[in-house]
């Protein structure tokens, strides 16, 4: 068995530019017999000219062409521990031209709130911050794309922000925009950096502030300034950041939050308002862990698939031709005391909705093994102890997979194959 450092140094290595043929998951899995080799693919339950669509663009921009491909990537602690997303965007920039990489679009400033925050995230700042999750107190105010909230209620409290690039470098931006509770908020951010906007764009209506600079920036830097001085009490509330770049190629914005299930996502107002924003051109659905951790047999398999079912809809209301990528549950344990049968009805479900919405499916539970397959991984050092999540060699091991999949254009192995366990 191969120490758990040992994994981390392979997949920490970086492939080569050739495309998808060097992603070094292909070697690793013939050294883990648990993992089927077969279940790599993307399922196509139906055809689906989205698909046919996004594959087409995908080639444009391998051969050089113009555009941007916007992807927006959805779901619970996977996203929100950040390992899983930077390893799908280091996957994705080895089928672009030389010198590209997917760059980022929204996220949220977790550490803001309080909360666990990806290592390619940095975020200073002054004044006192505190957070709040969808999650634990939807009551607690208008959420949006994030299910998060970072609130100040101090007059000049500042934060300066940046996001590292794969490679180690800073994400640079030419526009930001900062998305924020503009009922509730008597605080108005200022741009503090070395240089001013050219260009301020404001709706209030819509909650959010963008700043264009005539040269590309590194950091956003911003201070809090009250509205009005005859204010006695101040708030401003974040709901999430986006930088904004012309360059060509992926875009690739993740929100994640701990905990957060189906639920979660449908009861956040501003969902759909914000994610018209970005309009992307694919979404990834990493979603149903959360909504199938119950003791087994307890799980609103009906209900689940209700809800799955309004915010696909949700999407396609956004953008009628998006296409949509499903990832089924990792295999779990339900509180480290026995394997969550639950999964199986989740995965069912999920290949129903792709069958009814024209979706991919990426059958995470089927490649890890199938049930129980989570405690090998364990072994293995790619899964934590708590038999749910993984280890950052494990999530970059799936984040090279689920890349190399959504790069991959030949056909899909079958439905039976993936299902069988």
């Amino acid at each position: 068995m191969i120490r758990p450092l040992a994994w981390a140094a392979i997949l920490l290595m970086v492939p080569g530019r050739s495309g998808a043929q060097d992603f070094l998951a292909d070697s690793l899995v013939t050294r883990l017999p648990f993992i089927e080799p077969l279940c790599q693919e993307l399922q196509f339950p139906v055809p689906s000219s989205s698909w046919d669509h996004l594959h087409q663009r995908w080639t444009g921009l391998k051969a050089g062409e113009s555009g941007q491909i916007q992807i927006l990537h959805l779901g619970g602690s996977h996203v929100q521990g950040g390992s899983f997303s930077q390893s799908i965007r280091k996957g994705l920039a080895t089928g672009l031209p030389e010198g590209q990489q997917v760059q980022p679009g929204f996220f949220f400033p977790y550490a803001l709130a309080g909360t666990n925050n990806p290592g390619f995230l940095r975020t200073s700042w002054t004044g006192h911050w505190e957070g709040t999750r969808a999650v634990r107190m939807p009551g607690e105010g208008v959420y949006g794309l994030s299910a998060l909230r970072a609130v100040t209620r101090k007059p000049m409290a500042s934060a300066r922000i940046s996001h590292r690039l794969p490679d180690g470098k800073n994400a640079p931006f030419q526009t930001v925009r900062l998305y924020y509770d503009a009922a509730c908020s008597n605080l108005h951010p200022e741009p503090f950096g070395r240089d001013c906007p050219s260009w301020i764009s404001v709706d209030t209506s819509a909650g959010w502030i963008e700043w264009a600079f005539d040269t590309p920036q590194e950091e956003l830097d911003f201070v809090l300034l009250p509205s009005s001085p005859e204010d006695s009490t101040w708030q401003f509330v974040l709901l999430g950041i986006q930088f904004i770049n012309r360059e060509p190629g992926p875009v690739y914005h993740a929100a994640g939050a701990n905990g957060a299930s189906l639920r979660t996502f449908l009861g956040c107002a501003l969902l759909e308002e914000q994610m018209e924003m970005l309009c992307p051109d694919l979404v990834i659905l990493g979603i149903g862990v959360n909504d199938a951790y119950a003791p087994n047999g307890r799980f609103d398999a009906a209900g689940f698939a209700n809800r799955y079912d309004a915010l696909i809809r949700l999407c396609r209301r956004v953008n009628p031709g998006v296409a949509i990528l499903l990832i089924t549950n990792n295999d779990t344990w339900y509180k480290r005391r026995h394997v969550n049968q639950n999964v199986r009805k989740a995965v069912e479900a999920v290949y129903e909705l792709a069958a009814r919405h024209e979706a991919a499916v990426w059958d995470q539970f089927a490649l890890m093994g199938g049930i129980n397959s989570i405690t090998a991984w364990q072994k293995e050092g790619l899964a934590k102890r708590d038999r749910i999540h993984f280890t950052p060699s494990g999530y970059a091991l799936l984040g090279q997979m689920l890349a190399q999949a959504i790069l991959q254009e030949d056909a899909p192995c079958s439905i039976s194959q993936m299902t069988a366990k």
